[in-house]
């Protein structure tokens, strides 16, 4: 209420009341209640203004640091980007030193250090492309909206993976019939339906070929995808709060970096959708992916 009403009410008060708002009690009276009034539309006008303040410089803070993340991000990916040559050159060289130590019948102790070698060059490797990965997802988060097809997407993967496939003697089968086509970035769906098809094969119980198996139906205006597989599975009470984290890595004895599942968790959910997991060790995993279908119609 502004200072104006609070005077208005006071003189209709006066008016009222007559002759009684001479005595001077109730005259200190309402002299109090008219300067505490007073007193209440300053402190307002200062938390307005003191608001006011705090809003821009936040807003400001904010900006800065969305300039910065940019400008680190645009570093991590040329710095990325430019030793991929480098380490590929070192790869290349490492298989020819192999290849000479070998044929000179070197000593054990020089296969050793070239194996050594070509392993450094391979994890360097690894890391460069997790982090060419991970730029490219931060840069695609916003990508164009598509209306993509299930069915295409994992025939792509499967027949990049064909050789792995082979080896492996995997099996990938799929039922898409609930849910074919999605509105979502091409590129985003390709990396999260990638991933998960790639760990449920490379995390394979070794007394059994993998399975893998990949549904789709509607729920609750979303897309429910779920990624099932037959293989070593994991004690999700022991280390299912670091499932999802950055760099980690439940089964150390397959390579691999440990971002495959945070990627998948961060495009998921920077979408409004979900990620949940059953597993249990020596049964395998399950992944349920709430999809946010960008195209559904309200």
């Amino acid at each position: 209420m502004s200072i104006i009403v609070h005077k208005t009410l006071v003189r209709q008060s006066r008016k009222y009341l007559g002759e009684l708002a001479e005595d001077p009690r109730l005259a200190d009276f309402l002299k109090a209640v008219e300067d505490s009034y007073i007193h209440a539309d300053r402190d307002r006008l200062l938390l307005e203004r003191s608001m006011e303040i705090s809003s821009n410089e936040l807003i400001a803070k904010n900006e800065m640091l969305a300039r910065k993340n940019e400008a680190l991000d645009t570093f991590v990916y040329r710095v990325s980007h430019d030793l991929k040559g480098p380490v590929n050159n070192m790869l290349a060289m490492t298989k020819m030193i192999r290849e000479l130590v070998l044929e000179a019948n070197a000593s054990p102790m020089a296969e050793k250090v070239v194996k050594n070698l070509e392993s450094a060059c391979n994890n360097l490797n690894f890391r460069i492309k997790d982090l060419l990965e991970m730029t490219r997802i931060d840069r695609n988060i916003d990508e164009k909206i598509d209306l993509v097809s299930f069915p295409e997407i994992v025939g792509q993967i499967v027949k990049n993976l064909d050789a792995t496939i082979q080896s492996t003697q995997a099996v990938v089968e799929f039922d898409f019939k609930g849910y074919p086509s999605i509105g979502i970035g091409r590129e985003n769906l390709n990396s999260i339906l990638g991933n998960l098809i790639e760990n449920a094969i490379k995390y394979r119980d070794p007394s059994r070929p993998p399975h893998v198996r990949l549904r789709t139906e509607p729920k609750g205006g979303k897309c429910l995808l779920q990624v099932t597989d037959n293989g070593l599975g994991m004690d999700l009470q022991k280390s299912g709060t670091k499932l999802f984290s950055l760099f980690t890595r439940l089964h150390s004895h397959v390579e691999g970096s440990g971002i495959g599942l945070y990627l998948v968790k961060k495009i998921v959910e920077s979408k409004g959708g979900s990620v949940t997991v059953e597993s249990k060790p020596g049964e395998g995993t399950s992944f349920q992916l709430l999809l946010h279908d960008e195209l559904a119609t309200a």
